[in-house]
């Protein structure tokens, strides 16, 4: 299965107690798990897995996985990532809200249509989401996604509008 197809949702970071039970760290809100209903991890495999919600904190929950009953087990998926299917997400009904994977490696152009570079990440440092954008002579730079920076997302066509802010 192509990798483009998967959606990182979480990282396995340790095990937890002697019973096999996992902690995850999770990339989405603990409310969206209910919607997912196949899990994966990194290698395609689909796990039957668990989340005992009402154990979460600070977007880490504690999970079993069937098949994993002790700790030397659940120690062997430490660091592995859970994934779902890109088709499991809820449709977006607000034009203007996008989801990381709908923009990670849209093309960048100016108002002329010239190309300038593509989007190779979104990172939120909490006051809101920065594009890290790669632009054609190399260079990495982040932005805030301000429409005032980002003036029109045009996902048929694969691009994003870009205005470049004034340097005081």
């Amino acid at each position: 299965m192509p990798k483009e197809d998967f959606i990182k949702i979480g990282k396995i970071t340790s095990s937890r107690g002697l019973k096999g039970d996992l902690r995850i760290y999770l990339y989405t809100e603990i409310a969206n798990l209910n919607l997912y209903k196949k899990f994966y991890l990194e290698n395609s495999d689909i796990i039957d897995i668990k989340f005992h919600l009402n154990q979460s904190k600070n977007n880490t929950v504690i999970a079993t996985v069937t098949g994993i009953n002790d700790r030397t087990q659940a120690d062997i998926l430490k660091n592995k990532n859970i994934y779902i299917k890109k088709g499991q997400l809820p449709k977006i009904k607000n034009k203007d809200t996008y989801y990381i994977t709908e923009l990670i490696t849209l093309q960048i152009i100016d108002q002329n249509h010239t190309v300038l570079g593509t989007i190779i990440d979104v990172i939120d440092h909490g006051a809101g989401d920065n594009l890290i954008i790669e632009f054609n002579d190399n260079n990495v730079a982040e932005y805030p996604f301000l429409k005032t920076i980002f003036t029109k997302i045009d996902l048929k066509n694969k691009n994003v509008t870009f205005i470049p802010p004034e340097i005081f």
